[in-house]
């Protein structure tokens, strides 16, 4: 999350991820990370649409074949990455929502949705996290200074 710096009165990252913590409803992700993980930078909109798909009254499979028909003009290839960056916004915003819903802060539940490997990301894990990371003070800052991206399923190694 880059803040903008051509406004100059833009409030400071950690007042507006504090001010944006009293919408119950809100999904945080790193579009531009998970978009540049489904293979074209360009996917953000695609992954914000995916994030927000969980509180859409609309089958996953119904999504995608949405996807497949705004796309498939373009090819086989920018329909794929636009699934692929769909269904990582989708996976990562209901991984977020599971570490908020789990007692984790909202920038820290931020920070640690852009240190999870996106392509394993998995929301049944994310209570798991919160626990592990509420009972161990260092354990988030032990997260984010691993090298690279961890598994989701490694929340047992910071408990």
């Amino acid at each position: 999350v880059t803040p903008y710096v051509n406004i100059p009165d833009y409030p400071e990252m950690d007042t507006l991820l504090e001010q944006l913590s009293d919408f119950t409803n809100l999904d945080l992700v790193d579009t531009g990370l998970l978009a540049k993980a489904a293979g074209n930078l360009r996917a953000q909109n695609m992954v914000a649409v995916g994030a927000g798909s969980n509180h859409m009254d609309f089958t996953e499979d119904q999504l995608l074949a949405h996807v497949e028909s705004l796309f498939a003009r373009k090819g086989e290839k920018i329909v794929a990455v636009n699934q692929r960056a769909f269904r990582l916004g989708r996976a990562a915003g209901a991984f977020y929502r599971g570490l908020v819903e789990g007692g984790m802060g909202v920038a820290n539940a931020l920070k640690l949705v852009q240190k999870i490997d996106p392509d394993s990301l998995d929301a049944n894990q994310a209570k798991a996290w919160a626990t592990a990371l509420a009972a161990n003070a260092g354990a988030l800052e032990a997260v984010l200074a691993a090298e690279g991206n961890v598994g989701c399923a490694d929340h047992g190694s910071y408990s």
